[in-house]
């Protein structure tokens, strides 16, 4: 019994130990909770400070947000504002630079000017005193015809008359050719795009050429033939006198600007038949004008060499026009059109140069030889 008493007296200390210990963790627990309650209680403050932080931190970072857009819609506008001024300066010295061209051509164009106006000056002073000598030399002629033996008058007026008709044919021939060739900027219009219109007016250069030097061989052949025959040229004076007023129209009508190429031709048509004609009379001798017959015979291969150039040259236009019109269907088989046909009339062209340039200096040689003549002979 006492030995049960023990055990449960020690079981009650054992138990007591227990109770205050765990009165002891109770108490601890108790300190423990509240320590931690606080520290949680501390820890929301702190949160919910950060929170508050956090909210003026956004709001602040939405101002800086904004305020960064509106710096970037300010610099778009500035830099949209940069490139129109920059485009519009670009705009003042292209401007700049058109008007300083723009007055440098008319800077030019006013010397050019000025230079025509004193070459006008220099050529109508020169004008004018060829005007005061053939005023003279008609007034001399009024002075001196009715001193003129009657035979002359009978004779020899008739034969001068013509030779001087002849020179001025050939002279207002080579006029118009000059005029024309000047308005329809021959022969460098060649090279570019040719007309059926150009190919008339060089198929009629030719024409006029040849009747001006057919008039030179005239006038060469009465300067140098001998009496009888000079004499007998009065014969056809009268015949031919009147062609020169259809001379003169065509003269008046260029000078208008009204010239008619078709009539001119038909008219320069005549005037060769009939002149034909009679050189089968007059060009019996043929060391007459052997001078103007080869320059009328370099002067034909010229023009026609011209024409030939403008006429191959109408035709390639005219060709390569068709071939690139979508509405005519050609079929060239297999056949390649540019090396069969427009490569072989291209060569031809370039062919054609290498005798015009011939053909010029031939005139150029015969137009020195036959001068050298003219000085070495005096005639």
């Amino acid at each position: 019994m006492t030995e049960k008493i023990e055990e449960m007296r020690i079981a009650i200390e054992d138990l007591e130990a227990l109770r205050e210990l765990n009165e002891e963790l109770e108490e601890t627990h108790i300190e423990t909770e509240r320590s931690l309650q606080e520290d949680l209680d501390q820890k929301e403050v702190e949160t919910r400070e950060f929170v508050r932080k956090i909210e003026l931190l956004q709001e602040g970072l939405q101002d800086y947000e904004l305020t960064i857009q509106q710096f970037r819609d300010l610099v778009n506008n500035l830099q949209s504002e940069l490139d129109g001024l920059r485009e519009q300066d670009q705009t003042r010295q292209t401007e700049s630079e058109a008007q300083a061209s723009q007055s440098a051509a008319l800077l030019s164009l006013n010397m050019r000017l000025q230079s025509t106006a004193v070459k006008n000056q220099a050529r109508t002073i020169d004008l004018e005193l060829k005007k005061l000598d053939a005023m003279q030399a008609r007034e001399m002629l009024g002075i001196v015809q009715p001193y003129l033996p009657q035979a002359y008058v009978e004779t020899d007026s008739d034969p001068t008359n013509c030779y001087m008709y002849l020179q001025r044919i050939a002279f207002k021939m080579d006029l118009i050719n000059s005029t024309i060739a000047s308005q329809h900027g021959l022969p460098e219009s060649l090279n570019g795009t040719i007309t059926e219109k150009l190919v008339g007016v060089c198929d009629m250069r030719g024409r006029i050429a040849h009747l001006s030097t057919l008039c030179k061989r005239f006038a060469a052949v009465l300067r140098r033939s001998d009496p009888e025959t000079f004499l007998s040229a009065g014969k056809i004076f009268p015949e031919i006198s009147p062609l020169e007023k259809r001379v003169d129209m065509h003269i008046d009508l260029l000078r208008r600007e009204e010239f008619r190429e078709l009539e001119c031709v038909s008219d320069v048509a005549k005037m060769l038949a009939q002149f034909e004609h009679l050189s089968d009379t007059y060009f019996v001798k043929a060391d007459l004008d052997v001078g103007e017959r080869e320059l009328d015979f370099a002067s034909q291969i010229d023009y026609d060499l011209d024409t030939f150039f403008a006429t191959l040259g109408l035709a390639k236009s005219s060709l390569e026009s068709a071939v690139s019109d979508e509405d005519i269907v050609i079929d060239s088989g297999d056949f390649d059109i540019t090396s069969t046909l427009f490569e072989p009339l291209q060569k031809l062209l370039d062919c054609a140069k290498q005798p015009r340039a011939t053909s010029k200096f031939v005139i150029r040689y015969i137009l020195e030889a036959k001068y050298s003549r003219i000085v070495k002979e005096g005639i």
